[in-house]
């Protein structure tokens, strides 16, 4: 149970006040006469002033401060991995001291795990940009999104980094089970984005029915995966630019 102190302008008298699970607040008199009442209605009197009305601006900034640690740490770790990526560089690239890490992430597998939640949103935001756009056909959204993905790889990245899920799951995986099942969760919502896309392409005509939507989400997600991985190695867009062949071949029947 939480205790504040507030203060009854007109009576002078200093009072607490108990928030409890069920979120019920009560205020209790600490007079002779005293009464009951809550604080939503005295608050509405404007009878009493909480000492500390900051609290949720308070939790605002330490949300901030989160995003803030994950943004730079994500970058980080996106370049140089999980193992090589030490917690005072994210710390020092964030702006905060290396012991208020700890505020906000209990170690580093749990921070990579918030990471991995932090880029995999951004990531489905992209795909679901291509494939909800209601106003292309499915098959052009589908290869829209691989086209501009190939694009950010050759352009952008110069044939480095990949993809940052991808890269963990072959740093980690084998040897980190949460982190490996926070990878697979997240490849499993991408996969079904892009089922979602292939189902309303096969109901259109435009792709085969040879193979379930799912199986083909599969196929198309492991072999991009796939291609990022031979990309780095041979440094050349060979890779993507054969993936990109075989994915038009398979859609556009």
């Amino acid at each position: 149970m939480i205790g504040r102190q507030i203060v009854n302008h007109r009576i002078g008298r200093k009072k607490r006040f108990f928030i409890s699970d069920d979120l019920k607040i009560e205020a209790l008199l600490e007079r002779q006469s005293a009464r009951r009442f809550t604080l939503l209605d005295e608050l509405l009197r404007n009878r009493l002033t909480i000492r500390r009305p900051v609290i949720y601006f308070d939790i605002m900034i330490k949300d901030n401060v989160r995003e803030k640690i994950l943004q730079c740490g994500a970058a980080i770790m996106y370049r140089k991995g999980y193992n090589d990526a030490g917690i005072k560089e994210i710390t020092d690239a964030a702006g905060i001291p290396k012991g208020s890490f700890y505020n906000y992430f209990k170690s580093k597998e749990e921070f990579a795990i918030s990471a991995l939640d932090y880029m995999g949103r951004q990531s489905q935001r992209r795909i679901k940009s291509y494939l909800y756009d209601a106003s292309k056909p499915p098959v052009d959204r589908i290869i829209g999104f691989f086209s501009e993905m190939v694009e950010k790889n050759i352009r952008e990245l110069r044939f480095k980094q990949g993809c940052f899920i991808g890269n963990l799951c072959q740093e980690m995986a084998d040897v980190n089970a949460a982190i490996g099942a926070k990878i697979d969760q997240i490849f499993k919502k991408f996969t079904a984005i892009l089922s979602e896309g292939l189902v309303e392409a096969q109901k259109n005509g435009d792709v085969t029915r040879a193979f379930d939507a799912d199986q083909l989400a599969e196929f198309i997600f492991n072999s991009w995966e796939g291609a990022l991985m031979r990309m780095k190695a041979s440094r050349s867009a060979q890779p993507l630019t054969a993936f990109m062949d075989i994915l038009t071949g398979v859609l556009l029947k």
